[in-house]
C-alpha cells in the first residue's frame, strides 16, 4: 500500500494497529506528510458537513427527454427470411422425403431397406402393378414440379415474395 492510501486510511480511522503505528512514526519524521494529513482531514470534515443530494423524481425522464429522439427510438427488426420462404422450404423438404420413400420402394430391393417399407409395401405393390416404374417416377417428378410452380404462383399473386435488403 502506498503512502497516500495509508494517509487516507489513517485520517478515516480505518488503519490496523501495525499500520497506525507505522503512520505515526512516518508523521513524526516528515513535516510535509503532517501538512498533507491536515489537508485530508479538512477535506473529510468539509465532505461530512455536506448533505447528499437526491436527484428529482423525474431525473431519468428528464434525461431521456433531453436526448435526441433518434438515439433511443425503437427500430423495427425484420426477419432474415420471410415466413413464406420458410414454409416453402419445409414443403419442398416434405415432398422430397415422400418422393425418396416412393422411388426407394419402387426401384429398391424387395422388402425395402427400412422396417416401415414392409408395411408400405402392400399399398405400393398395388400401385406398382398398375403403373410401370418409369411412369411412376415421371408422375412424381411432374407432380413435384407442378406443386412448386403453383406455390410460386400463389406467392407472386399475393405480393409476399420480397427479399429484404
Amino acid at each position: 500500500m502506498n503512502i497516500q492510501e495509508l494517509l487516507w486510511k489513517y485520517a478515516e480511522g480505518q488503519c490496523s494497529e501495525p499500520e497506525k503505528a507505522e503512520m505515526e512514526r512516518i508523521l513524526v519524521a516528515d513535516e510535509s506528510l503532517r501538512e498533507e494529513l491536515r489537508l485530508v482531514q479538512e477535506v473529510q470534515s468539509a465532505l461530512a458537513g455536506m448533505e447528499v443530494e437526491q436527484p428529482s423524481m423525474r431525473f431519468a425522464q428528464n434525461v431521456m427527454e433531453a436526448l435526441p429522439k433518434k438515439l433511443y427510438a425503437p427500430t423495427a427488426i425484420e426477419p432474415l427470411l420471410p415466413d413464406t420462404l420458410k414454409t416453402l422450404f419445409w414443403a419442398i423438404v416434405g415432398i422430397l422425403v415422400m418422393m425418396v420413400a416412393l422411388v426407394g420402394k419402387v426401384h429398391g430391393p424387395v422388402g425395402g431397406q427400412l422396417p416401415y417399407f414392409d408395411k408400405l409395401a402392400a399399398s405400393l405393390d398395388v400401385v406398382a402393378r398398375l403403373v410401370p416404374a418409369d411412369m411412376a417416377l415421371y408422375f412424381v417428378l411432374v407432380f413435384l414440379a407442378l406443386t412448386v410452380l403453383l406455390m410460386f404462383d400463389r406467392l407472386l399473386a399475393k405480393g409476399k415474395w420480397q427479399v429484404h435488403p
